[in-house]
């Protein structure tokens, strides 16, 4: 079952920018993260950009630290926890 795509602690798509930084994967552009919102942003290579949250800080570190990303991605993110498309 895919996690809902409600907007995420009341923030909508455009009101809140969270900093992203280049990655090494074929599939990921960018990641970042706000931990005062506990919101994650993720570019894809396709350019689509989704917001999830909560995620937690420990979440975010192991994800910016695997190996590869899209596999953490799958397994531990998507079908996970709650998402809203920002573009």
């Amino acid at each position: 079952m895919r996690a809902r795509a409600d907007p995420i602690r009341g923030v909508d798509r455009g009101s809140h920018r969270v900093k992203r930084e280049p990655v090494r994967s074929s599939v990921i552009a960018e990641i970042g993260y706000d931990p005062d919102m506990q919101l994650m942003e993720v570019r894809f290579r396709s350019g689509s950009v989704y917001r999830y949250g909560p995620v937690s800080g420990s979440l975010y570190t192991r994800f910016r630290t695997a190996p590869s990303l899209g596999r953490f991605f799958d397994a531990h993110i998507r079908d996970v926890v709650p998402y809203v498309q920002v573009s």
